[in-house]
């Protein structure tokens, strides 16, 4: 099992929610010509314990310029992603994105 950790900022109380309000972060899209560009994307999250559901709020060709599933779940303990159902570079690179903007944001 694969554990990929981010050192992060200690908070001194968990915030317990099934939906947190949207969050938009920067992810890549695939472009004509191999051209990449960031581009915000808004996701839907929903939590349960340490299980983590994100659905990002794209059409299904916005999500195909992603390489984005129709929802990425994962689980998150102690600064760890420890399973994910999509292991895909672009799958992982959304899931830190979005953890890194809910701790900013104080919901883990």
């Amino acid at each position: 099992m694969q554990c990929y950790c981010f050192s992060q900022f200690k908070h001194d109380a968990m915030i317990t929610v099934n939906e947190i309000p949207l969050i938009t972060v920067p992810i890549i899209h695939y472009r004509q010509n191999g051209i990449t560009a960031g581009e915000d994307v808004d996701f839907k999250i929903y939590r349960e314990g340490s299980q983590l559901k994100a659905i990002p709020l794209l059409s299904k060709e916005e999500r195909l310029t992603t390489q984005l599933p129709e929802e990425l779940v994962f689980v998150y303990i102690d600064h760890c992603i420890t399973v994910a159902n999509n292991m895909g570079e672009e799958s992982l690179d959304a899931i830190k994105q979005i953890i890194q903007e809910l701790e900013v944001r104080e919901f883990l």
